[in-house]
């Protein structure tokens, strides 16, 4: 009964959200990517996601919260596994749709530069988000939180760079099965797909 207990304790409420809206940002990422993808309209796109990420950071970081008064920094979370497990995995999926929007967002030639913003603007909000932690008591300051927050960006920014790279790969062969008749008649260049 109580390993029943602990498995409900780790997915539920709060942690399956967090999991289901990483996951369904991603889906929702791959559905605006066949509409939008290599339009004007696909920075916007990210623009707004972003904004809806970093909304939805502060909704469960910051608002909402009732201040204790006290002040409290400590390094990493000094309690038992099945409490601190599921809290390095909430961390983790509450910044993955950053890391997964904001490099579009940015915009530039460079992905591997847009992907450090990304990374850099997510560690700087956790950080900002611990410091109001900290400085109004609404939470406990740690830098496990930190550097899973940020982790969960960089894994979002790879997993947008491994899909666009993959995305890329796939509009290439297509195109290269195109121009020698080997997919159909539409008439597709290569700088249309991009």
């Amino acid at each position: 009964m109580k390993n029943w207990l602990l498995a409900l304790k780790i997915l539920f409420p709060e942690y399956m959200t967090l999991i289901l809206l990483a996951g369904g940002s991603f889906v929702l990422w791959r559905l605006l990517a066949a509409k939008f993808r290599g339009r004007a309209a696909w920075r916007g796109v990210h623009i707004v996601l972003s904004v809806l990420a970093v909304a939805g950071i502060l909704r469960f970081s910051v608002f909402g919260r009732e201040s204790d008064g006290a002040r409290r920094f400590i390094l990493f979370a000094d309690s038992e596994p099945w409490d601190f497990i599921p809290e390095l995995y909430r961390n983790l999926f509450l910044y993955y749709p950053l890391g997964l929007f904001l490099p579009h967002a940015i915009g530039g030639e460079k992905t591997a530069r847009r992907r450090g913003i990304c990374v850099l603007s997510a560690f700087l909000l956790s950080v900002a988000v611990e410091a109001w932690q900290y400085a109004f008591g609404t939470g406990v300051a740690q830098l496990s939180d930190v550097l899973m927050n940020t982790a969960g960006a960089a894994i979002g920014a790879a997993s947008c760079a491994g899909v666009s790279r993959a995305g890329a790969k796939t509009r290439l062969v297509l195109c290269k099965r195109q121009s020698t008749g080997g997919i159909g008649n539409e008439n597709v260049s290569r700088e249309n797909l991009s």
